[in-house]
């Protein structure tokens, strides 16, 4: 599939700019103070906030595999290929996005959290925009989400 409407590559943008290390930490950020302050706005507030520790081990270990494989992305290997985001500059596979995003779904769905739903949805778009913008192989989105389901079963079944 060819974005070739202004409107959707926007959409498909904002999408996956939701799943950059800098939205996870302002998430974080803001569920702490709100933690400080005793106010909860979500449903079972503590473990919506738990379930975010696999999502850094699984950044960890798709940072990690980036450096040992060294696969190009698709821009990099196809001069008529243009990436429709600005241009990442560590390797393809396999995708952190897909990672950390399926790795916080998974968790939510393991602990049975209510948002787990909503969650794995939006997870699912960010994975598709890292494809429709251009920027990763469909292979490094699988292999993502297979470190996202791992790192999160292991720290829920091991209770970590």
């Amino acid at each position: 599939m060819v974005l070739t409407n202004s409107y959707a590559i926007l959409f498909w943008k904002a999408i996956t700019a939701t799943g950059t290390s800098l939205s996870w930490f302002l998430v974080i950020m803001l569920l702490k103070v709100f933690q400080l302050f005793n106010f909860e706005f979500l449903p079972a507030q503590e473990s919506f906030y738990q379930s975010m520790r696999p999502v850094l081990f699984a950044w960890i270990f798709c940072q990690v595999l980036k450096k040992i494989f060294k696969r190009k992305r698709p821009w990099q290997k196809s001069p008529e290929i243009v990436a429709l985001v600005s241009s990442p500059k560590d390797d393809s596979f396999p995708s952190s996005h897909a990672g950390t995003s399926f790795a916080f779904a998974v968790t939510l769905i393991l602990v049975e959290h209510p948002l787990w739903w909503a969650v794995l949805i939006w997870s699912g778009f960010v994975i598709a925009s890292r494809y429709l913008l251009r920027v990763h192989y469909s292979s490094d989105l699988l292999a993502g989400v297979a470190i996202g389901a791992i790192v999160s079963s292991f720290f829920v079944y091991l209770k970590l």
